[in-house]
């Protein structure tokens, strides 16, 4: 059904497809924009890559990819660029996605598992609690000290320390940060 879809959309060009799913990996294949649901309310409406990539708010970045939502502390921002953030004593930047946030405002760092690195020595020290193969990969359950819960994709488990042991967790700069409360 997707390849028709695909095949319609592209002999189409000057024709609106509408298109309503609860598959993600659909609505990510075959939209241009995307319009996100949340009890029959809509909650944000954008181009595809900037809704997965720089989603507006905590439900979006949860609903569509899957994001960790860490709560950070906003140390630093400068208005319309990257703002400086701490995690569980680590510094980041992060990419305010709902407009300009204020030092010392309330927010949340969207970090997808797949760009969770997890090693064991180094980066910020975190429990491993559950490792689930997933066929093509491997999801790692993570709670970084304080607490905080973290879901990791990773594609080999070789070397890693078993359940309930202690492993380094790297997150990326540039992870979307989203204002709490904001349409979650």
């Amino acid at each position: 059904m997707l390849a028709e879809l695909l095949r319609l959309r592209g002999e189409l060009p000057d024709t609106a497809l509408v298109y309503v799913t609860h598959d993600q990996g659909e609505a990510l294949a075959l939209a241009d924009r995307i319009a996100v649901m949340r009890d029959a309310r809509l909650v944000e409406v954008g181009p595809t890559d900037q809704l997965y990539h720089r989603p507006r708010t905590e439900f979006t970045a949860s609903f569509l990819g899957a994001a960790n939502l860490l709560p950070v502390e906003v140390v630093a921002a400068p208005g319309d660029g990257p703002a400086t953030v701490r995690l569980a004593g680590a510094e980041f930047r992060a990419e305010p996605t709902g407009g300009p946030v204020a030092a010392g405002a309330r927010a949340a760092l969207g970090v997808r598992p797949h760009r969770v690195e997890v090693r064991t020595d180094g980066g910020m020290p975190a429990r491993l609690l559950a490792v689930q193969w997933r066929g093509t990969g491997f999801r790692l359950d993570l709670e970084l000290d304080g607490g905080t819960p973290l879901r990791a994709e990773v594609s080999s488990v070789d070397g890693l320390p078993p359940v309930g042991a202690r492993v380094g967790v790297s997150i990326p700069d540039g992870c979307p940060l989203v204002t709490t409360g904001a349409g979650g």
